[in-house]
């Protein structure tokens, strides 16, 4: 679950962090998927879900396809309204905290790189540091 948590809010996501055993499901199908796409290790999962630094290639390719998966990176790049819809139902009604990631989101949306994994990469890392700033907690 974490690593649903994590990647969703890669990218947020994120949001991972959906209720519901349905969505918990087809979270970790998606995950799987992208595993298995990007050719991605398990320890590069293993540092996914425990918010650690992607290391490798592969890894950071699996964080791109989960962000694009859930409508969270697109053309290298936050999508800003996609993060803001899962977030929107991730946090419920704690206006506060939503506010929060919205401004950490603001914060991230120019971050990118000519390479869909990297940009991937720098997006988690500016989304774990401008939450941090705001007093969230990015990984929960």
């Amino acid at each position: 679950m974490k690593l649903l948590i994590v990647s969703v809010t890669i990218l947020i996501a994120l949001n991972y962090a959906y209720a519901g055993e349905k969505k918990g499901g087809m979270m970790k199908a998606i995950a799987g998927k992208c595993k298995k796409q990007e050719n991605a290790s398990d320890d590069d999962v293993d540092k996914m879900s425990k918010g650690e630094p992607i290391q490798t290639k592969e890894g950071k390719c699996m964080a791109a396809c989960l962000g694009e998966q859930f409508g969270m990176l697109k053309d290298n790049k936050l999508a800003t309204d996609g993060a803001i819809k899962k977030i929107s139902k991730m946090m419920g009604k704690d206006e506060d905290k939503k506010q929060k990631l919205e401004e950490s989101l603001s914060a991230c949306a120019e971050t990118t790189d000519a390479d869909r994994c990297e940009a991937a990469d720098k997006i988690f890392q500016c989304l774990k540091t401008e939450t941090s700033k705001r007093g969230l907690d990015f990984l929960n």
